[in-house]
C-alpha cells in the first residue's frame, strides 16, 4: 500500500474512533509521502498574495498539503493566525491537533495583544474530542512559564490548565475487531518508523524514571549535597546544561567556586527562559531564586500558586515570600500545611488578616509581618529568631510597649515605623545582634534606646544620624544615609569595623578627608556610595566599584578619586556589576573606551571582575 493510501485510511479510521494509534500512523504516512516529494510552505506572511495562496491551497483539500498549511498558520498577525487555525480545525485531522500543539510550543506571538490567538487555539483543542488533548494541555501548561518567560507565560499557562480541567479524562478503549485488524495492518507498513518511535519512547521513559528516583532522593534530604551531585552528573552525561549549572551552584555554596566558575554560572542564569525551566515545577507558582541548583525561594503569584501547593519539589524551599499579594486563603493554607515544605525557614509578607485566619503552627525562624503585632500575636512564633514588622509610613500606629516581651531569644529585627520605638519596646531584646530601623524620623540620642540590648552589633538606619546620637554604642557594623562628618562618627563609635553610607557622592575632597582620617585603616569594610573598601592598608586590601551610570563625566569622577588613593591603601581596584545576585540584570561589561576613561592616570591596578 502506498503511503498516500495508508494516510487516507488512517484519517478515516481516526475520525471514526479517535484512537491515538491511527493519529500516529497518519504522521508516519505523511512523513514518508513527503520525503519523496516535499511541498514548500505557503502563506508565510500576512501579505494579501500570501493569504490568497494559503486559502487556495486549503481549497484543494489535498491531505498532503496539511503540514505546509499548518506551518503557515503563524505567518501574519495573531488575528490572522486565529482565522487560519479555525479553518484548518474544520478538516477534523489529528495532524492539525499536533500542529497546533507544535505552534504553542514555539509561539510566534508573545505580547498580551495575542491573547485572543491563545484562546482560539485552546478552544479548538478542547472541541477536537481528541483524547490526547487533555494530558497534553496539562503538560504544556506546566512548561509555559518557561516557553514565554513573562507574565504572559503565566496567563497562557492558566488558560491551558483551565481548558484541560474542563475536559473529561478519557482513555481510548480497545478497538472493535475490524478496526484493530486495520490498525495492525497499517502499522505493519511502517515497521521502521514504529521501531524508532518505540525506541525513543523507551529512552524517554527510562530517563524519566531515573530522574524521578534521583529527584525523590533530593526531596527526601534537601540539606544533603550528595543526591544533587549525582543528579548533576547524570544530566551532564546526557549533555543537559542543567547538570553543569547544578554543579556550579554547589561549588559556590561550598565556597570552592573559582572566578571562572562564577562567571559561567551567571552566563547560564542570564537566560530568563532557561532559569524558569530549571525552576520547574515550582516556577508554575511564581518567580523562583535558585540555590544549590534548585529553587530555594518562591515569590508567590496569586493567580497560579494553586499549581504548586502539593508538589514534592517544595522540599527544596527555604524561603517563601509574596504573601502580602493576597493569594487565595485556601491555597496559602494548603501550601503552608504541606508536608513537603519541610526545609522552610523564612515566610514573609503576612498581613494581619492572613495571620489571624491561619490556625496552624508557625514554626519558622525568619518571619515577615506587614503589620505591627501584639504580644499575643507574637506568641504564635515560638521559634522566631529573625523578625520583620512594619506599618508603612503611617504615623498613627505604633508598637505596644510589651509587644516584644517574650522575644528574648530574638537575634535580628527589622522594624518599619514612622518614629523609632521607645526604649521600653526594645528592652526585652537582650540577645538582639542586628537591628534594621526603617524609620522616617530619628530625633533623640540612640544610646538610651538601645541600652538594654548589650549584644547589638549591627545597626541599619534609613536616616542620617549625627555622631552624638550614636555615641557610646558598641557597634561593629553600621549602615546609614549620608552623615555630615565621618571622622566624628569614627570617634563616637570606635568599635566600628564595617560602615555603609548608602547615598554618598564621593568626590576628591571627601576622599582626601577620609584618607587622612587615622581610623580609616581600622575598617574591614567601608562602603561609600559606589566605592567599597575591603581590608584597606593590608596585603589583601581591595577597592570594589559598582558603577551603573557610565557616562563619561561619571567615569571621570571615579577616576579622579582613584588618582588620590594613598600608597598602600589597596592592592587593586575591581570593577564589578551593580549587583552580585546570579540572574540579576547586570548589563554588558565595560567597553575598552569606558575602561580607559575610568583607569586614566590611576597608579593602582584596575581590573574588570564581571562575574
Amino acid at each position: 500500500m502506498e503511503p498516500l493510501a495508508a494516510l487516507t485510511d488512517a484519517l478515516a479510521a481516526w475520525r471514526k474512533t479517535r484512537n491515538p494509534r491511527f493519529a500516529t500512523i497518519a504522521q508516519w504516512a505523511t512523513a514518508r509521502a513527503l520525503a519523496a516529494h516535499p511541498r514548500a510552505p505557503v502563506g508565510m506572511s500576512g501579505k494579501k498574495a500570501d493569504s490568497a495562496a494559503w486559502l487556495a491551497v486549503l481549497e484543494k483539500k489535498d491531505v498532503l498539503d496539511v503540514p505546509r498549511l499548518i506551518v503557515g498558520i503563524g505567518g501574519g498577525l495573531s488575528a490572522l493566525a486565529s482565522e487560519r487555525a479555525t479553518l484548518l480545525a474544520k478538516l477534523d485531522d489529528p495532524r492539525v491537533i499536533d500542529g497546533i500543539f507544535a505552534l504553542l510550543e514555539a509561539p510566534p506571538y508573545r505580547a498580551g495583544t495575542a491573547l485572543g490567538f491563545f484562546r482560539t487555539t485552546a478552544k479548538l483543542l478542547a472541541e477536537s474530542k481528541d483524547p490526547r488533548v487533555r494530558q497534553a494541555l496539562l503538560d504544556l501548561s506546566d512548561r509555559y512559564p518557561a516557553i514565554i518567560d513573562t507574565t504572559m507565560g503565566h496567563t497562557v499557562a492558566a488558560l491551558l490548565r483551565r481548558t484541560a480541567e474542563g475536559l473529561d479524562q478519557v482513555k481510548p478503549g480497545p478497538l472493535p475487531a475490524a478496526m484493530e485488524k486495520k490498525c495492525v495492518t497499517l502499522e505493519a507498513l511502517f515497521d521502521t518508523e514504529r521501531s524508532q518511535t518505540q525506541r525513543t519512547s523507551a529512552t524517554k521513559k527510562t530517563a524519566q524514571h531515573g530522574d524521578d528516583a534521583l529527584l525523590a532522593a533530593i526531596y527526601a534530604a534537601p540539606h544533603d549535597d550528595t543526591p544533587r551531585l549525582v543528579f548533576a552528573d547524570t544530566l551532564t552525561e546526557r549533555g543537559d546544561l542543567r547538570g553543569e549549572f547544578i554543579s556550579l551552584q554547589l561549588a559556590r555554596a561550598q565556597g570552592r567556586a573559582t572566578p571562572a566558575q562564577r562567571r559561567r554560572e551567571r552566563e547560564l542564569l542570564i537566560d530568563n527562559k532557561q532559569r524558569t525551566e530549571w525552576s520547574m515545577p515550582l516556577s508554575r507558582g511564581g518567580d523562583c531564586r535558585l540555590t544549590r541548583g534548585f529553587p530555594s525561594e518562591l515569590n508567590l503569584d496569586p493567580r497560579s500558586m494553586k499549581n504548586v501547593v502539593d508538589l514534592p519539589a517544595l522540599a527544596t524551599l527555604t524561603s517563601l515570600v509574596g504573601l502580602e499579594r493576597q493569594p487565595p486563603f485556601k491555597h496559602v493554607k494548603a501550601l503552608l500545611e504541606s508536608s513537603s515544605l519541610k526545609a522552610l525557614q523564612r515566610a514573609d509578607g503576612f498581613t494581619r488578616k492572613l495571620f489571624e485566619d491561619l490556625e496552624l503552627a508557625l514554626p519558622w525562624r525568619d518571619v515577615g509581618l506587614r503589620f505591627l503585632p501584639t504580644r499575643d500575636e507574637l506568641r504564635r512564633l515560638p521559634n522566631v529568631r529573625r523578625l520583620s514588622v512594619a506599618n508603612g509610613l503611617e504615623p498613627t500606629t505604633s508598637l505596644r510597649p510589651d509587644a516584644f516581651a517574650e522575644l528574648g531569644a530574638l537575634e535580628a529585627l527589622q522594624v518599619g515605623t514612622y518614629h523609632l520605638p521607645s526604649a521600653e519596646v526594645f528592652a526585652p531584646l537582650v540577645n538582639l545582634v542586628e537591628l534594621v530601623a526603617l524609620t522616617g524620623d530619628v530625633e533623640t540620642p540612640l544610646t538610651p534606646v538601645f541600652a538594654a540590648m548589650p549584644k547589638l552589633r549591627d545597626l541599619t538606619l534609613h536616616v542620617a544620624p549625627t555622631a552624638a546620637q550614636l555615641a557610646g554604642l558598641k557597634l561593629e557594623r553600621l549602615t546609614v544615609r549620608l552623615t555630615a562628618d565621618l571622622d566624628a562618627l569614627f570617634e563616637a563609635v570606635p568599635t566600628l569595623r564595617e560602615l555603609t553610607v548608602n547615598n554618598m557622592w564621593f568626590e576628591v575632597p571627601a576622599a582626601k578627608a577620609l584618607f587622612a582620617a587615622r581610623h580609616f585603616g581600622h575598617f574591614r569594610k567601608l562602603a561609600l556610595g559606589t566605592f567599597t573598601f575591603d581590608r584597606p592598608f593590608t596585603a589583601e586590601g581591595e577597592l570594589t566599584l559598582r558603577i551603573s551610570n557610565r557616562n563619561e563625566q561619571e567615569l571621570a569622577r571615579h577616576a579622579r578619586v582613584l588618582q588620590v588613593l594613598p600608597e598602600g591603601c589597596v592592592r587593586r581596584v575591581l570593577v564589578r556589576p551593580p549587583h552580585d545576585l546570579p540572574g540579576t540584570y547586570e548589563g554588558a561589561p565595560f567597553s575598552p573606551q569606558e575602561f580607559a576613561v575610568l583607569s586614566a592616570g590611576v597608579t593602582v591596578p584596575v581590573e574588570l571582575a564581571w562575574h
